[in-house]
């Protein structure tokens, strides 16, 4: 009986998100001084651990746009940049 008391209720893990938008935000205004409506080029993969951070989230909470080059910078030929 005491386990139908359990049904609805939470059960896991809480997961914030708040301090690392803040961080992230104070990061790219700060560090790599990006502000709203400016344009941010990146070449890091989404796939990194900081690549989804600056080069997706951390313009868009600035409200600046973000040009990605996806690929290796040195093929088809190093001056592809």
């Amino acid at each position: 009986m005491n386990n139908l008391k359990a049904i609805g209720k939470p059960k896991g893990i809480i997961r914030d998100v708040g301090g690392a938008a803040i961080g992230l935000s104070f990061q790219m205004a700060n560090t790599i001084g990006i502000k709203y409506g400016e344009r941010y080029f990146s070449t890091a993969d989404i796939g990194w651990v900081v690549g989804h951070s600056f080069t997706v989230y951390g313009p868009l909470l600035k409200g600046a746009a973000t040009v990605i080059y996806e690929g290796k910078p040195n093929i088809p030929d190093p001056a592809v940049y």
